[in-house]
């Protein structure tokens, strides 16, 4: 059965929704390798996702931006993806994400897969605004889905947790290193030895812990927190920064794949105060250029980073601080994290991925021994 030739689709939603990001580098890798020996349809009439406009060779970002402001462009992708779905009846539908749009319209012999990335929706509700109707899109999918795949085990457990899915359907496939290929060095710049921080950093991303935890570290050793992503500071994390003296040592960048690259190669650590994640693409992205981990130990980060990262409990910035200076302190632990990371970084290949995904697929297609 893994021979047989597949025709996979994969819908327009995070390919529209997110120019740049884990999940549509994920549908993007997804596709992309399945397309040399399957049948691979990605119906997105107006892609967002940077590279989804590579896939299709749209690079006009004038055009991303003024197509993205038209009303049209969600509802001209739904009817067209609908059209694409009964038309060419793929083996596999694989939603990018949660909206429920398609399920009336899923030909019988086709399987429906979703990937569940976190439980943000359903942990942190208060996030989001009432008429937020991700959640019930969720369960209509979840309970839908001939196959859902999870990208942890802790998310897997979340999963049954919140929607008492039957773990059978529920396949744990873990991420894939996204910087296999490591790309030419840049220029990238920074004035001072520095930590890194990645992503956003509202709320459950616990970022504030982390300020507590640095700032006297930061002024006494003359070292800076660069914070990459996000949104741009707001006057809440000025003032703070403000209070503890701290401003002129704390910098924010966008930055290309390459960009971020060295910058964990040059950074002292990646620290990820995070209270919850779905996997945590960062800790890869840290291990595959020697850059050693602080992690919070919650969620998915003790199953994931194992024994290549130091912990501390969340919401402890004193023993954040303290893991902070044990790393400064002691260079064989610094060295040691690097090594057990570059060791743990063999299980998370995208070869790995790509091949357990596509095996999913066939086994979701082939008929139950016992039925």
């Amino acid at each position: 059965m893994e021979g047989k030739k597949l025709k996979i689709m994969y819908d327009y939603q995070m390919l529209v929704l997110q120019r740049f990001g884990g999940i549509s580098r994920y549908i993007f890798d997804l596709a992309t390798a399945f397309s040399a020996n399957n049948e691979v349809i990605t119906p997105v009439l107006f892609p967002k996702s940077f590279y989804f406009e590579t896939y299709f060779g749209k690079k006009s970002s004038t055009f991303a931006l003024w197509r993205w402001n038209k009303p049209w462009v969600y509802p001209l992708n739904k009817i067209y993806n609908i059209y694409k779905l009964v038309t060419q009846k793929p083996d596999i539908l694989h939603i990018t994400y949660y909206n429920s749009y398609l399920l009336p319209f899923i030909p019988s012999q086709t399987k429906l897969v979703v990937t569940a990335h976190d439980m943000i929706h359903e942990i942190y509700p208060e996030l989001f605004p009432k008429w937020d109707s991700t959640s019930n899109h969720k369960r209509k999918v979840f309970n839908r889905a001939d196959l859902i795949i999870a990208i942890s085990e802790n998310t897997k457990s979340d999963l049954i947790k919140y929607f008492g899915i039957n773990s059978d359907k529920i396949t744990v496939i873990y991420h894939g290193n996204p910087f296999e290929k490591s790309l030419p060095k840049v220029a990238f710049q920074v004035d001072a030895p520095y930590f890194l921080f990645v992503g956003q950093r509202d709320r459950y991303k616990n970022f504030s812990t982390l300020i507590q935890a640095l700032a006297p570290i930061l002024k006494e050793n003359s070292q800076k927190l660069l914070c990459i992503g996000g949104k741009p500071f707001s006057e809440t994390e000025i003032a703070d920064f403000k209070s503890k003296n701290i401003e002129s040592l704390i910098e924010r960048r966008n930055c290309t794949d390459a960009e971020l690259q060295t910058a964990y190669k040059n950074a002292i650590c990646l620290i990820y105060p995070s209270e919850y994640e779905g996997f945590g693409i960062p800790i890869l992205e840290a291990w595959s250029m020697n850059c050693p981990l602080i992690l919070s130990k919650a969620s998915c980060f003790p199953e994931i980073a194992k024994e290549g990262a130091l912990y501390f409990q969340p919401n402890d910035y004193l023993e954040l601080r303290d893991k902070i200076q044990q790393l400064i302190n002691d260079p064989s632990l610094r060295e040691s994290l690097i090594e057990k990371g570059e060791n743990l970084l063999k299980e998370y290949t995208l070869e790995k991925t790509l091949e357990t995904t596509l095996n999913a697929y066939h086994k979701t297609l082939t008929p139950s021994q016992n039925a």
